[in-house]
Formats: structure tokens, C-alpha cells, sequence
């Protein structure tokens, strides 16, 4: 604990950061400058030093997992607001310093996602099975970020259905013009540029569950002859 709190020292100087370790004792930090008053607990001495060589991604993963939680009524947007807050200071330490020069040497091969393994990362995700992702998406099967124009009244639905409205407007596009998707999901954007526009879409995909619901949609939604499903990595895309 006494590395990690040699790095908390520096990092919390707006606000404070109350840490209660694996064994009862309370550690304070910050308390300089006026902000979030949060309070945490570990419940792993392995925290230690995994928040000392990376807390952004080990803080995150730990309150997941439930071996760091929030105590005295503090709000996961009260801990997040004390580390946005703070994290420039956090940088000037010596251990995060060699860390992100270490990482930013790395990043180009940590990165790299040719295309055979491009395919392989996709079907991963997302050809585990349609009915997985069904409950938690709208009826268009939209996974992407969606609109809402009013926060306080519009669904999921309502708000998806505004990013369709929204993109093909500012696409332009008119009957007999032909476009590409590229990572085309289950096919709701595609389904509805051919319904509204008019215009042929080859949609573009590397997961063989995704493509053969996008079809199945499509057909539902009478436009297949105007859509094109491509089982295909976008780099090897022609024409």
C-alpha cells in the first residue's frame, strides 16, 4: 500500500479520496483544493499494484468486479469526476510517465488488426448469437450511438430512429445512386437508406451471424433486391 499511496499523494490534489485497504485502516488524500469528496474500499492486496502500474483501466476493472467498491453514500460519477479532474497531475508521476512511454511504444503492435485477424476479432463478438444482443437494442438492432433530440421523453427507439433520419439526410443520396456500409451490423441502416432513398447499398461485413439476420430483415422489410450483403473485410473491397 505505501506505493500506492506515494502515487495518490501526488495524483489527488482537487478534492479528497478517502481509501479503506484490505485491512480496515482509512488512507486520506488530497483535500488541497475544493472537489468530489469520495470514498473507496479495496478488498484485494493485489489492487495495490495493479492501480499503481495502470489505474484507469485496474480502477475500472475492479469496480466491476466488485474488489473495489464505493462507501459513505459517494456515486460512481463522484469517482470518475475526482479522477477527470485530477488527471493531469496523475502523468507527472514517475511510474504512469514510463507506462505510457512503454505504452505508446506498443500501441502500433497492440493495435494492429489485419485482415484475417480482423475477421476472427468480429465473429468473436458478435457471432456468439443474435438473441444475445436482441433485449438490450432497439427493434432495428442499432448499435451505434443514438439521438436524442429530447433527452427527457425519447426511447431508445425513438432516438435510434433520429440517427437514421439525421445521417441519411446529410447523405444526399437519390434513387439508382449506390452506397457503402462498411460494418453493416444487422443491416438496420442499410434497410433503411434502400427504403427512403431508393438507392442500392452494398453493405459490408465479416460476421457470418450478423449477415444472414441482416437478410432475413431485409427481406421482412422488402428492400433485398436494393441490398447487397458482402461477407467481406472492407480492405478487399473493389469497384
Amino acid at each position: 500500500m505505501w506505493f500506492l499511496s506515494n502515487l495518490l499523494r501526488r495524483f489527488v490534489r482537487q478534492g479528497t479520496l478517502r481509501v479503506r485497504d484490505v485491512g480496515g485502516k482509512v488512507h486520506v488524500f488530497g483535500n488541497r483544493l475544493p472537489g468530489p469528496d469520495v470514498s473507496i474500499r479495496l478488498h484485494n492486496r493485489s489492487l495495490y499494484m495493479k492501480l499503481l502500474i495502470n489505474p484507469e483501466l485496474y480502477a475500472a476493472e475492479a469496480y466491476m468486479d466488485g474488489t473495489l467498491t464505493l462507501e459513505n453514500d459517494a456515486q460512481i460519477h463522484d469517482f470518475l469526476l475526482l479522477f477527470s479532474v485530477n488527471r493531469t497531475a496523475l502523468y507527472s508521476y514517475g511510474s504512469q510517465k514510463l507506462m505510457r512511454r512503454v505504452w505508446r511504444g506498443l500501441r502500433r503492435w497492440h493495435q494492429a488488426n489485419p485482415i484475417g485477424i480482423a475477421a476472427a476479432h468480429a465473429r468473436h463478438h458478435y457471432d456468439i448469437s443474435t438473441e444475445l444482443y436482441r433485449p438490450f437494442l432497439d427493434d432495428q438492432m442499432q448499435y451505434s450511438c443514438a439521438y436524442f433530440r429530447n433527452p427527457e421523453h425519447d426511447t431508445l427507439e425513438q432516438a435510434q430512429y433520429n440517427k437514421l433520419i439525421q445521417a441519411t439526410a446529410k447523405l444526399q443520396l437519390k434513387p439508382g445512386m449506390t452506397v457503402a456500409e462498411i460494418g453493416s451490423g444487422w443491416g438496420g441502416f442499410v434497410i433503411h437508406l434502400a427504403r427512403e432513398t431508393g438507392a442500392h447499398v452494398t453493405a459490408i461485413n465479416v460476421s457470418p451471424e450478423q449477415i444472414k439476420a441482416a437478410r432475413g430483415y431485409a427481406e421482412v422489410a422488402g428492400v433485398s433486391d436494393r441490398v447487397e450483403f458482402r461477407e467481406l473485410d472492407y480492405r478487399n473491397l473493389t469497384g
